[in-house]
């Protein structure tokens, strides 16, 4: 009996020190929202994340989500639908705004563009001939500042809130709505077709959030998940091609024009791993502040977080 006894006090003591061991060799779990057919660069990198392996190499059993713009990614992330979300400016600053735990984690600069459109043939040439029409943005999105922003000058300019970019390019095309707030790849497409005339732009920056609950939950997924992140975008910028086609089968857009429209991006000339910069700049953090103290002065957020607390760049 003394025999048994040891054998199975034995096999207790390695069956307990070895939990440890399988517990840190867990995967650890990970719900990413990206917008796989909507904005330029984080349709890449999502799609890179989605089909290739470094998320599993960095530790993580993945599942990612595509969702069509900025408001459903919030709304998934309050909702613990999801972990991190990419995203663009004006949303992590909403997020903040309505108490939400939220964490900058990293950036890939700009997106291309976003501009207040009009139709081609409108005769309409400036801001100013904006007076009494119609503009559509979609609100609680980095869409929202801009239209207000944009027409703060211009009299009786009727901003009206459209679900998506489907919905916005037909009615600017159509005559149905004056003018929208457009983002890249969508509205270089709707110039080179020439349907429409920009009247103003400015770069789309982009954001990826993850929530203080996954962060704090998870010790070190954060710098892994960085890593991984950092990686992703090696792989897409490496590997143009293939990872613009996959874009343009899901967007429906034009190769080339994916092409034309995503060399403005800091990373995409990029070869090798210590070239890419995902770091949220102190030039791209004071944007922010100064978007959340517009949207506070104008009655569309209760507060002006202080957006650098919540910013926790990669090493």
């Amino acid at each position: 009996m003394k025999i048994f006894s040891s054998i199975a006090l034995v096999i207790s003591m390695l069956v307990w020190s070895s939990a440890p061991a399988q517990a840190a060799d867990r995967p650890t779990k990970v719900r990413i929202a990206y917008p796989p057919s909507g904005t330029i660069i984080s349709a890449q990198v999502g799609l890179t994340m989605e089909r290739t392996d470094i998320l599993k190499k960095n530790g993580f059993s993945p599942e990612l989500f595509a969702m069509s713009n900025g408001r459903d990614m919030k709304l998934a992330l309050v909702s613990d639908k999801v972990d991190v979300i990419m995203t663009s400016e004006a949303n992590f600053v909403v997020l903040l705004a309505e108490g939400f735990d939220a964490v900058g984690v990293a950036s890939l600069g700009a997106g291309g563009n976003m501009g207040l459109a009009v139709k081609a043939d409108s005769g309409i040439t400036s801001v100013e001939q904006l007076r009494g029409k119609t503009l559509a943005t979609m609100f609680g999105t980095s869409l929202h500042r801009p239209a207000m922003d944009w027409t703060a000058g211009v009299p009786d300019v009727k901003i009206i809130g459209m679900p998506n970019i489907g919905a916005m390019v037909p009615a600017l095309e159509s005559g149905k709505i004056d003018a929208a707030i457009l983002w890249d790849p969508h509205m270089t497409d709707c110039l080179t077709r020439g349907t429409v005339r920009v009247l103003r732009e400015e770069p789309l920056e982009l954001i990826a959030i993850a929530s203080r609950k996954f962060v704090d939950a998870n010790p070190g997924a954060l710098e892994r998940f960085q890593k991984a992140f950092r990686e992703s975008v090696l792989h897409f910028v490496t590997h143009k091609d293939e990872v613009n086609r996959w874009y343009s089968e899901t967007a429906k857009i034009d190769l080339k024009l994916i092409d034309r429209v995503s060399r403005a991006n800091r990373n995409y000339d990029k070869t090798k791993l210590d070239q890419i910069d995902i770091r949220i700049s102190p030039a791209f953090i004071g944007k922010m502040n100064a978007t959340g103290t517009f949207l506070f002065e104008n009655k569309v957020i209760s507060k002006a977080p202080a957006v650098e607390g919540s910013i926790k760049n990669p090493l």
